[in-house]
């Protein structure tokens, strides 16, 4: 397999509009490109990231009221799951398929923008369903790489600093059930190597994390018994994308803009050594967002 880093993050969104205005005004994540997906019953806006973007997505107008997007913002706002760059999609199916694995692609999608300008991938999902299953991440290969990829992401505008100082998804969390279940799936189905098992003090929970080239995927289980985080999420959503980190230039300087903007930040500062900040996901449409300094 050909799996190289996070190719997106989706962040399900109600009101699309709304929702660029609070990440550019609240967070100073510049919003470019998007546009609609035809068929697919869905718009988007992007945040275009170092090597990944993010992706506010939210159903468009003629979205049935049984549409995924509309089955899942039933849960409320929030990360959605992530997607795979794959390099070589045709070939990863092929592999997958070898191994007894159900694979449902690869799956021809675009993007039509404002002004008429459109992009196009392929995607695949292991199982028989696609969007509407969002444990899993899901696979995709575009049809532009680098800095192409980029400048079509963000069309018509050019990918542009944020005043953040975002730099990348460098950590995406999946909440699991059962983390042993959870890490053979993960691992079987991504060709990932098995990772340490260790305990978290905020998630209060074990994690296993499984290592990309520029990023980690990691899985948490609950504690038994535990009503903590972990708990709280899979009790109310179920498996899937609890938290993303991103990567930032300069953290105590991206903690106090986000503070004097009203955002509410909660730090690890472990032995006085500010390391992380937890963004309140109630002011940002549901979406769980830690962020570390970034390292070259």
């Amino acid at each position: 397999m050909t799996l190289q880093a996070i190719d997106h993050v989706m962040i399900g969104v109600s009101d699309l509009e709304g929702a660029a205005d609070t990440y550019e005004r609240l967070l100073g994540l510049v919003v470019t490109g998007g546009g609609d997906h035809p068929g697919r019953g869905t718009r988007n806006r992007i945040i275009v990231l170092d090597a990944c973007y993010l992706e506010l997505i939210a159903p468009a107008a003629e979205a049935p009221p049984d549409h995924w997007l509309h089955r899942f913002l039933g849960g409320g706002e929030g990360l959605i799951r992530l997607a795979l760059a794959d390099d070589d999609l045709t070939g990863t199916v092929a592999a997958l398929r070898s191994r007894g694995l159900d694979v449902n692609g690869p799956i021809p999608g675009s993007l039509r923008s404002p002004d008429g300008a459109s992009r196009s991938w392929r995607t695949a999902f292991v199982g028989a369903g696609d969007f509407d299953d969002w444990r899993l991440p899901f696979l995709i290969q575009h049809d532009a790489t680098g800095a192409q990829r980029r400048q079509r992401l963000a069309h018509p505008s050019v990918p542009a600093a944020h005043p953040l100082g975002a730099r990348d998804v460098v950590e995406a969390v999946t909440a699991v059930h059962d983390l042993e279940v959870g890490s053979a799936a993960y691992s079987a189905i991504l060709g990932l190597p098995r990772g340490d098992v260790t305990g978290d003090d905020v998630l209060y929970g074990p994690l296993e994390r499984m290592r990309l080239p520029h990023a980690d995927l990691v899985l948490a289980a609950p504690l038994a018994g535990d009503s903590g985080p972990i708990s709280r999420s899979l009790a109310a959503r179920g498996e899937g994308l609890y938290n993303i980190t991103l990567s930032v230039d300069d953290l105590p300087g991206a903690v106090a803009n986000l503070r004097g903007r009203g955002v509410g930040v909660r730090v690890h500062e472990p032995e006085g050594v500010l390391v992380s900040a937890r963004l309140n996901p109630d002011q940002i449409h549901g979406a769980r967002i830690k962020l570390v300094a970034h390292s070259s």
